[in-house]
């Protein structure tokens, strides 16, 4: 895993590296995170799949010819955000790391959001209208085709951007206690160009998700 920028603000290497100081104000308390400086991170290894599309537009709506060169950006292996996953909502359980030390205050706090429905949210509160179940859920639907929706437990963490859709979720039936692991992740980008706001999520990727949940789903509960 690798990362270097925040996101939706451009900076530069330099001051990627440095965090604000952050405060944290409560009710009777403050806690203070220091302004820190990290050390550089050693240059990028080159890889297979890093340069993307065929054209994209750059800061000023421009259009570059070429693809777009993903190795100075953030990146994660799918396979090991499923083992952060894991790690994280089954401490019980093999994932092919030693795990994140936390209590069981700590992986509750995690495990709520990760599991709530949009209509659940209280803060913010949401639209359902804009906002139905399946929103950021990708796998939702597919699986909805084979578990019951009030048996259903998803703890997932979603992401979409420069044409990509992944969901890595964990999947619980909670009236036979049977539970697995998904992670799915494609591109879509008919025309090939990035950062022109037109990737194909909701006519290609988001019905592949669903149909890739249902058939593991189905599979599963064969066996």
């Amino acid at each position: 895993m690798r990362i270097v920028h925040r996101l939706s603000e451009p900076h530069t290497a330099e001051e990627n590296l440095r965090t604000p100081r952050i405060d944290f104000v409560g009710k009777g308390f403050t806690y203070t995170l220091p302004e820190r400086t990290a050390q550089p991170l050693p240059p990028a290894l080159d890889m297979p799949g890093l340069r993307v599309g065929d054209a994209y537009l750059d800061g000023d709506n421009n259009r570059v010819e070429g693809p777009l060169d993903f190795a100075p950006k953030n990146r994660a292996p799918l396979a090991v955000l499923q083992r952060a996953l894991c790690m994280a909502v089954r401490p019980d359980v093999d994932c092919g790391g030693a795990g994140f030390t936390l209590t069981d205050a700590d992986r509750d706090l995690l495990l709520r959001p990760m599991r709530r429905l949009p209509r659940e949210s209280v803060n913010p509160r949401l639209d359902r209208a804009e906002h139905p179940d399946a929103y950021v859920k990708f796998l939702l639907p597919g699986l909805r085709r084979v578990i019951p929706a009030g048996r259903l437990r998803m703890y997932d963490k979603s992401g979409q951007a420069y044409g990509f859709t992944l969901d890595n979720a964990w999947v619980v039936d909670a009236a036979t206690d049977k539970s697995f692991f998904l992670a799915a992740a494609l591109y879509t980008n008919e025309d090939g160009v990035l950062n022109d706001d037109q990737y194909d999520y909701e006519t290609v990727a988001l019905p592949i998700l669903a149909d890739v949940a249902e058939a593991v789903a189905r599979g599963l509960a064969a066996r």
